[in-house]
């Protein structure tokens, strides 16, 4: 009974579509997210005819939910972007490469900016020094060990996709070299 009932509220809502163009995104809304919740294909869900009156019960229980939220449209995640700044003889990433919490695995989250790295670097000449830095801390010693640990792993890294390891050095620095923008937990790319 209740799937007769959502197929008749999902019918009627396509024919008040056609009918009325002004509310139409608000019911297409409407209609998707009943169609999800009952997991039926569009088709079936619009397949019957309801009465007028499952139309108008439908109509004010939802009326007030299909006007709070609007359908947005979903934003396309922007792609982190790799380019080489010939001035300060360094790779430029649009985005900071991102490491679990406290350590030095990297997370999947840099894959894509990884693969781009690769593919900047093996159209460039010259070494690539890869710089591990840390902001701040109390025990200087294991924030170089964790700078170091970094470069290391974002060096093996782009080993595995295709860079020449004689092509590639890492050192880690901890905190002693500042970014000057607040951007000191990073890793960077210099060519030599």
């Amino acid at each position: 009974e209740d799937l007769k009932k959502v197929q008749e509220e999902l019918k009627s809502a396509s024919e008040q579509l056609e009918k009325n163009n002004e509310d139409g995104q608000k019911i297409l809304f409407l209609i998707d997210e009943m169609v999800n919740k009952t997991n039926l294909p569009k088709s079936t869900a619009t397949s019957r005819a309801p009465s007028k009156s499952t139309m108008s019960r439908a109509s004010s229980k939802r009326s007030v939910k299909s006007r709070s939220r609007s359908p947005s449209p979903k934003k396309k995640k922007k792609e982190p972007t790799v380019v080489v700044n010939k001035r300060s003889g360094k790779i430029d990433l649009s985005e900071q490469l991102q490491f679990k919490t406290g350590s030095a695995d990297l997370s999947s989250k840099s894959n894509q900016i990884l693969n781009q790295l690769m593919t900047v670097i093996n159209s460039i000449e010259g070494k690539i020094r890869i710089e591990g830095h840390t902001g701040k801390g109390k025990n200087e010693k294991k924030l170089k060990i964790l700078s170091q640990n970094r470069a290391k792993n974002v060096k093996e890294a782009l080993i595995k996709r295709g860079v020449p390891e004689s092509r590639l050095v890492s050192k880690g620095y901890g905190s002693l070299k500042p970014s000057g923008d607040g951007n000191d937990k990073r890793v960077e790319f210099h060519i030599i």
